[in-house]
């Protein structure tokens, strides 16, 4: 009895300690992300989906106010209107802001999934709060800066999960936690921290079923199998392609049916679960066909139209994986030591191991015929990019064996890792769109804003190449506005006039853009609050690595 007891003190204690672990990791990701936020939106699907949540909130409708976003649609026609700044400008003339559709005589979301604009709602909120304390004038312009960093909460979150999926599968805290900041800091997942698409939310709600599935597994809880159909129901609600991972994680569940049938468990519980992972992904994924129905009054017409999936597959395979402007491998170096641990996570986790590398393999099957593989205008492969922690997870049995790596081995998973950073950092300091420009400008024969394939297969054109010259270009620049205040323009008088701001050439981020601005320079003392939190985090995370004995059964 008194082993009994002290097991059960021991496991309190190592579950109090996981749980204070998660905090910390998502405030410390939380922190850096915001720090790293660039505070404006980036692509047309972004502004739509603010466009529907505005809708909902001021006229519990799906129907977009015509023109709302007109003035910050993103022009990449390489006249230069606005003196020195280069093309990517915010065109208030020309060009349809919105992905939209006309239905009986009013405009709705072509694409834009409905769970995100409901979940974008309080953000919208807050932004409106704000702007009470501000002249009218930048109301738009604060609804699109508390938005801006809803991705930066999402991809904290899945960096928890990803943290908490390590913990499940057996590894010890320190394991889980330096493989979940090589997520969080290594990968596309923190420049998409900051941009507007819909792909870190559904790498999100993916994560959180494959999570959810994984206690099932471990405590049969019929609550997780609810909850895990919810989630799955929820990442397709956001966005409708990720369908095709349906069948993957209903498989997935229905073996862990089979499995837990085996060992004599109740059958009626069984059945119970089974009827509540439908249940809970019905009660999510009603939302697409009642939005449907809403829009269009269909409940099957999704708004995607002229879709085809023509692309040759090994080019679009290629393209994915290797090419120099898309290639997930050159984005992110650290996959390579997927080769060095892929082996023996599969015989450690056999089934999980197969469903990761059937999401993997599925995205890019899918992806690789789509007509438009490449995700642009975007950084890196964004179709890609719920993919990453299916990815990054196998590298914890790597991470778990790196102390008894000989000198080079060590020496080579910290270049890769680092490399892997490098790039990242490379992501978020400037725009995409002023690399786009700057060819746009230099290329004028051989690319087009229609045309932007070379940029895809051209090593010269590569965004890993040119965009890095960028960083110190911009940085430079935006050194010397800020020491000759007098050499640039003030605040502008408007919305659309302070968009503009945002391509002045500079480093994509908001306390950067604020800094060059009057209006609000007194309050860059807000950066105060997430540096301060990033640290005091920070600290709080250090011992982990230092005590090797926290694991988790």
């Amino acid at each position: 009895l008194r082993g009994n007891l002290l097991d059960y003190s021991n496991q309190e204690a190592n579950q109090q300690k996981i749980k204070s672990i998660s905090r910390w990791l998502l405030v410390f990701l939380l922190s850096v992300y915001v720090i790293t936020a660039g505070g404006h939106y980036y692509s047309r699907d972004g502004e739509t989906i603010l466009a529907v949540t505005r809708a909902l909130l001021n006229s519990n409708s799906v129907y977009v106010e015509e023109g709302v976003s007109k003035p910050f649609y993103i022009d990449m026609n390489p006249t230069n209107r606005y003196g020195e700044i280069l093309p990517g400008v915010i065109d208030k003339d020309g060009g349809e802001p919105l992905s939209v559709q006309k239905n009986d005589g009013h405009l709705v979301s072509a694409s834009a999934g409905i769970l995100h604009a409901i979940l974008l709602s309080p953000f919208l909120l807050l932004g409106k709060a704000i702007s009470l304390f501000f002249p009218k004038s930048f109301t738009v312009y604060l609804a699109h800066l508390s938005t801006s960093f809803f991705n930066s909460l999402v991809v904290a979150l899945t960096g928890v999960l990803v943290f908490l999926l390590i913990i499940r599968l057996g590894y010890r805290s320190s394991i889980a936690l330096a493989t979940s900041l090589i997520f969080a800091f290594a990968t596309m997942a923190w420049p998409y921290s900051k941009y507007d698409f819909s792909e870190p939310l559904l790498s999100l709600f993916l994560l959180l079923s494959v999570y959810l599935l994984v206690l099932f597994k471990q405590k049969l809880k019929i609550g997780y199998a609810f909850l895990a159909g919810a989630s799955l129901g929820a990442a397709i609600s956001t966005k409708i392609a990720s369908v095709i991972n349906l069948p993957l994680l209903s498989l997935y569940f229905l073996w862990l049916l089979y499995k837990a049938f085996r060992r004599k468990k109740a059958l009626n519980k069984l059945i119970a679960s089974f009827g509540l992972f439908v249940f809970g992904f019905i009660l999510l994924f009603s939302l697409v066909p009642v939005y449907n129905y809403l829009r269009f009054s269909s409940w099957t017409k999704t708004g995607y139209i002229r879709i085809k999936f023509n692309h040759p597959i090994l080019l679009g395979l290629y393209g994915l994986l290797f090419s120099p402007g898309k290639g997930i491998f050159l984005y992110m170096p650290v996959l390579i030591l997927l080769a060095f641990s892929i082996r023996n996570f599969l015989r450690s986790h056999k089934a999980e191991a197969w469903l990761f590398c059937s999401i993997t393999v599925i995205t890019l099957l899918f992806y690789g015929r789509f007509m438009d593989w490449h995700g642009d205008i975007a950084w890196g492969p964004r179709y890609l990019v719920y993919t990453i922690p299916y990815l990054i997870i196998p590298l914890a049995e790597l991470m778990s064996r790196f102390s008894s790596f000989k000198s080079w081995a060590k020496l080579l998973v910290i270049l890769l890792i680092g490399l892997s950073f490098f790039v990242q950092l490379v992501g978020i300091s400037v725009f995409y769109n002023d690399y786009l420009g700057i060819l746009l400008k230099r290329y004028p024969t051989l690319i087009n804003p229609n045309h932007l394939n070379p940029t895809r297969y051209d090593y010269r054109l590569s965004p890993l190449l040119n965009q890095e010259q960028l960083v110190f270009k911009w940085s430079n620049r935006w050194v010397k506005l800020i020491s000759n205040p007098e050499t640039y323009r003030r605040v502008p008088s408007s919305n659309y006039g302070f968009f503009n701001w945002f391509h002045l050439n500079v480093p994509d981020f908001w306390w950067v853009y604020f800094s060059l601005t009057s209006l609000s320079r007194k309050f860059l003392a807000v950066l105060f609050l997430p540096i301060s939190a990033a640290i005091y985090s920070g600290r709080k995370l250090l011992p982990v690595f230092k005590d090797n004995r926290n694991g988790f059964n």
